[in-house]
């Protein structure tokens, strides 16, 4: 293995010194989500199946236009191993645009038709309520959400994601407090039960964004880049001889949609599926859906890590690839990949051996826990897939193949996940346990087809 070779060190090091501090921010974004999900369910069983439908529902938007604007990621990636630093700043500038644009377009359809989406799945009232609530709070947040989104991806691919490490953990606390005063209403906050956690999911994002803001305006590298200065930065300065030696052409809003488009619609067809699963097990009751939401929220905890390899891949691969150093991408891919394997397997067999502790960690009732326990030790089994597919999903970004992972989704959500948790469901009667076996499926094919999509790129791409 790549990783045991001692001239794999520096390149170990310098993997982790990006990916650590990204799983760290990623535990801290998903610490959020525990504290709405977890202090949602201390407050009751209908407070966290309003939570589960109304994030679900908000999870496909916010992943789908989160994958469009991240592809200021792969392009700044790219424009910094050619050494075209005048371009990143329009490339920064066009996303911030673009997720404006995206804020009127969503808020105007939002409210007409998420009560119409909510009206029509079979929530109880207690649940459609606290959804609704949750919801409209959330759209509060939209604008800031989106601009740290973008702000949080040129900062990472400029290599300082110890920066965002800090903002989120320091947001992870603020978060914590919050959820307890809008949940459960203390120090003179009014109690909102489940629609508190999106008062606080608004309220925290406001205040991270202005963290961003305030240090890509004032502290360097980012300062030289003038992102809000709207004249000319640093790296402007010779604009016409910089650009000659670079030979860079400027990126146009149709090259950032070209790639941008593929990245959020993939992302919107994996995570749709869950949010359409979490509708289909609402027909078995408060109890199945509290469950489910728990699981799955844990899932999305353990899923930091793959996540950290996939993000500091198409950081490493993105900036080596546009450097055409192709070795360098080759040992990149091979320790990613091993790496993220080796880490997984630990990971799963303490879940196998810890899931009813996890389990009482969601709720205090028994037959919630129970089954929250269960359908962990079918996660794990999708887990297996998430070790390769995530991983394989950042390189083939790194190397602007953004076709890859939508091929992979389309095929193994839409083709094979979905149509075999109704087969199980409808025709075997398995129940809940239908759309997780199905999910597993799911994330098995897409970590199979991703990886061959990998190995035609490494044949084509790199030679």
């Amino acid at each position: 293995m790549l990783i045991f070779k001692k001239r794999s060190r520096p390149m170990i090091r310098r993997l982790l010194a990006l990916m650590l501090p990204i799983i760290t921010s990623q535990a801290a974004i998903v610490g959020m989500n525990f504290f709405d999900t977890a202090m949602s369910g201390k407050y009751g069983a209908a407070d966290l199946a309003g939570v589960a439908a109304g994030s679900n529902l908000w999870m496909i938007v916010l992943t789908s236009v989160s994958g469009i604007l991240m592809a200021a990621m792969p392009l700044i990636a790219n424009l910094l191993g050619k050494g075209g630093k005048t371009e990143v700043t329009a490339v920064v500038r066009k996303g911030l645009c673009l997720g404006f644009v995206f804020d009127v377009i969503l808020l105007s359809a939002g409210i007409t038709l998420v009560p119409l989406l909510l009206g029509n799945i079979g929530l109880e009232s207690r649940v459609y309520d606290v959804a609704i609530g949750y919801l409209i709070a959330i759209a509060f947040g939209v604008p800031a959400i989106f601009a740290s989104v973008l702000l949080r991806s040129f900062v990472d691919t400029l290599g300082h994601t110890t920066l965002s490490m800090k903002i989120f953990l320091f947001a992870l606390p603020v978060n914590a407090l919050l959820n307890y005063c809008f949940i459960f209403g203390a120090f003179g906050v009014p109690e909102f039960g489940g629609a508190g956690a999106g008062i606080t999911t608004s309220a925290t994002y406001w205040l991270i964004l202005f963290m961003y803001v305030y240090n890509v305006c004032r502290r360097s590298p980012f300062k030289e880049y003038g992102i809000f200065a709207f004249g000319t930065s640093r790296y402007e300065t010779s604009e016409k001889a910089t650009v000659q030696i670079n030979n860079t052409k400027s990126i146009s809003y149709l090259e950032y949609l070209r790639i941008g488009i593929p990245l959020g619609l993939s992302i919107m067809l994996e995570t749709s599926v869950f949010s359409i699963t979490a509708f289909l097990v609402a027909k078995f009751g408060t109890t199945a859906l509290a469950a489910h939401q728990a699981a799955v929220n844990f899932s999305t905890l353990i899923y930091m890590v793959p996540m950290g390899f996939s993000m500091a891949a198409t950081i490493l691969i993105g900036y080596e690839y546009g450097g055409k150093n192709y070795q360098a991408v080759r040992d990149y891919i091979k320790i990613c990949l091993e790496m993220s394997c080796t880490i997984g397997i630990v990971y799963i067999i303490i879940e196998i051996f810890a899931c009813h502790q996890i389990a009482a960690l969601y709720s205090n009732d028994v037959m919630v826990t129970e089954l929250v326990a269960q359908l962990i030790l079918l996660a794990c089994i999708w887990q297996m897939g998430d070790m390769l597919s995530a991983p394989c999903q950042g390189i083939t970004r790194g190397m602007k193949d953004v076709n890859a992972t939508l091929i992979a989704s389309g095929i193994a959500y839409w083709l094979i996940c979905l149509p075999v948790g109704y087969i199980l469901d409808y025709g075997f009667n398995i129940g809940l346990y239908s759309y997780w076996l199905s999910l597993d499926a799911g994330v098995l094919v897409s970590a199979f087809v991703i990886l061959l999509r990998l190995r035609y790129d490494m044949k084509t791409l790199l030679h």
